[in-house]
């Protein structure tokens, strides 16, 4: 949270707030009604190894601080800090932590559960460095309880290693911490006021990306209930081929050849073979990450790509971009929320109830230009009027009361609707149909809106080509 003004003591007794665990002791803070404890170990996880079960702890272990984000090999320098603010937290390859914001300490409250996945690809970022998505306010004026879980990223969450051995899944470690995390809320919000069968996954950009990877892992299945993908991202080789990141082939998907080939090119930048492969283990860090920077420089000068970090989709653990393979019908019950047009119609096409949203605000700081991507991320989190770039005097309020009361809701029953705003109509393959968000919210449908109307047109040369179609809206 950008610094506030504090209208009271902020608690941190020795013996209050305190969360009793299987693993031991927790300290939190309240301030303003709302507990707060970060940096909650959830797993543990040796270099390229699966993660395991936190260790337990002596005493009182205090959570009044974040954890520590993943060391990256190339620290991510926003485009604009103006536009999207971040905080820096120290980086380690110990980053399994997650923080909670709630209300209630009570088990019986069984809050609605939001869970914020953090994005900037997968090879950057964590769930903390964006004040746009701190769970303070949204815990506490939507009476939710709101969730930030790291993981590893880069070659250290996605480097295959499988075809060495004893590696099993590295390809896709990143994804099995997510799926770490989510365990652990399963198994312990309870004691946080929430409620483990109403969990909501929310990510933007790099983070949704993580979320519709999540949706093709079925070892992820039963962890969550409903998603929320703000402006999914596409990958830099996508964009290298002059795709839109709402083209379904803009994903991070390696094939496992593609990640061999990386992997390959890592280890003989360090002279290890298959008969030393256990020295990666114990390697420096920077030498890793000298190791990923050359190969990075070899893959493009080799194959004419950008070496991208991504889930491996080996069609096993990971079955690949939902879009384009086809998402799978075991997740079809899932809620969904999206501002991605292609997303929404492949996601209503799978069964999947599907609610799609366009984000109108045109925000005077940027001289009234059309928002940025994720740029409603703070209205979603009762965050915008922190935000310079987001502030509207008599308007930012109005309309984050508005979404994030949506965001609330959808968290609630898997429907976005609630008394402060229009009727919101699902997308479906017969209504091409979304809410506007803007200074009057409304629904609307191809004929006025650019995106609808590009899906319209394609529906209808479909149908005159006899291959299904038709004007469909509301």
């Amino acid at each position: 949270m950008y610094p506030k003004k504090l209208e009271a003591v902020v608690r941190s007794d020795p013996d209050f707030p305190i969360v009793n665990l299987k693993y031991g002791r927790l300290r939190g803070i309240l301030t303003d009604d709302v507990y707060i404890f970060r940096g909650i170990p959830y797993a543990k996880a040796e270099r390229f190894c699966a993660p395991e079960e936190p260790e337990s702890w002596e005493g009182v272990r205090n959570a009044r601080a974040y954890g520590a984000a993943c060391a990256e090999v190339h620290a991510d320098s926003s485009k604009d800090d103006f536009l999207n603010p971040r905080y820096a937290y120290p980086q380690s390859e110990d980053c399994h932590f997650l923080n909670i914001w709630t209300k209630t300490l009570e088990a019986d409250a069984k809050l609605p559960v939001i869970v914020w996945i953090g994005g900037r690809g997968f090879d950057c970022g964590s769930a903390t460095d964006d004040f746009a998505a701190d769970g303070e306010n949204l815990a506490q004026l939507e009476n939710v309880v709101v969730v930030s879980v790291n993981h590893r990223i880069g070659a250290l969450g996605y480097m295959d290693l499988s075809s060495y051995g004893a590696y099993g899944m590295t390809g896709n470690l990143g994804t099995m911490d997510l799926i770490a995390g989510l365990k652990w809320i399963q198994e312990n919000i309870l004691q946080f006021g929430g409620d483990p069968n109403r969990v909501t996954l929310i990510g933007q950009k790099g983070g949704a990306a993580k979320i519709q990877a999540l949706l093709q892992t079925p070892a992820a299945d039963g962890l969550y209930d409903r998603v929320c993908m703000i402006a999914p991202e596409g990958s830099r080789e996508a964009a290298d081929a002059g795709m839109s990141e709402n083209s379904p082939k803009a994903c991070f998907d390696r094939t496992p050849e593609e990640a061999k080939q990386c992997t390959e090119l890592v280890l003989e930048q360090l002279n290890i073979t298959a008969d030393t492969i256990h020295e990666i283990e114990q390697i420096p860090f920077y030498r890793l990450a000298w190791a990923v920077s050359k190969t990075e420089e070899r893959y493009r000068e080799t194959f004419g790509k950008t070496l991208v970090w991504g889930p491996v989709a080996d069609g096993r653990y990971y079955l690949g971009n939902g879009p384009l393979k086809g998402f799978r019908k075991e997740a079809s019950q899932i809620p969904v929320m999206t501002n991605n047009l292609a997303l929404a119609e492949a996601l209503a096409a799978n069964g999947n109830p599907v609610y799609y949203w366009e984000f109108s605000l045109k925000l005077p700081a940027c001289k009234d230009t059309a928002p940025w991507p994720g740029a409603e991320t703070p209205f979603l989190f009762h965050n915008a009027s922190y935000l310079e770039s987001t502030f509207i005097p008599e308007i930012t309020d109005s309309l984050e009361n508005t979404m994030a009361g949506a965001m609330a809701a959808f968290a609630d029953a898997g429907d976005p609707n609630h008394a402060g705003m229009p009727r919101w109509v699902p997308f479906v393959k017969n209504r091409l149909a979304g809410m506007r968000f803007d200074r009057t919210s409304r629904m609307v449908c191809a004929g006025e809106t650019p995106a609808l109307d590009s899906l319209h047109d394609a529906r209808e040369a479909a149908a005159g080509a006899g291959k299904g179609g038709g004007n469909l809206c509301i």
